[in-house]
């Protein structure tokens, strides 16, 4: 839920207003956007919404995706970036993956690792636990699989996802 102030609200409602959203048992991500206080809340029933539009200082309070802010560039200045191995996700460089669907044998995922290294690829994917649409199907090899991404890690220096 996000809580949008009016342009003229007072500090005093302000406090009111995130006094409220705290009675939720909720902590609110607050931020301003185009010079408008602005309260994004992880959740809230409608009961709470109502209320909440009612405070003096509120403008319009309606549904959001929770988290968003996590995603916009309104809250901060600088790129996500992550980090597998020594590979940084989010930085200057195209990051490629690349692998087998199903890591099924050591012999085949090391021939395929070797193989995406020379092609330039940065981090090795291979599913160990390969979901179907039976809940008692898989293919890959299970626990085994992530051994064999080691050995494939071990010999090629690539990162992997599984």
């Amino acid at each position: 839920m996000i809580v949008l102030c009016r342009t003229d609200a007072t500090p005093a409602q302000r406090d009111r207003i995130l006094a409220a959203v705290r009675g939720l048992g909720v902590e609110p991500h607050v931020r301003e956007q185009d010079g408008r206080f602005v309260v994004e809340i992880a959740s809230g029933a409608d009961a709470a919404r109502c209320d909440l539009e009612r405070l003096a200082g509120v403008e319009r309070v309606f549904a959001g995706e929770p988290g968003a802010h996590l995603v916009t560039w309104d809250d901060r200045t600088t790129a996500t970036k992550v980090k597998v191995g020594d590979v940084v996700f989010g930085g200057p460089s195209t990051v490629v993956i690349a692998g087998p669907c199903a890591v099924e044998g050591l012999d085949v995922l090391l021939e395929i690792a070797r193989a995406v290294k020379a092609a330039g690829a940065c981090v090795l994917r291979g599913g160990a636990f390969k979901p179907r649409t039976s809940p008692y199907a898989f293919r890959g090899v299970g626990k085994e699989g992530l051994e064999f991404l080691v050995a494939a890690r071990e010999e090629t220096g690539l990162p992997f996802v599984t």
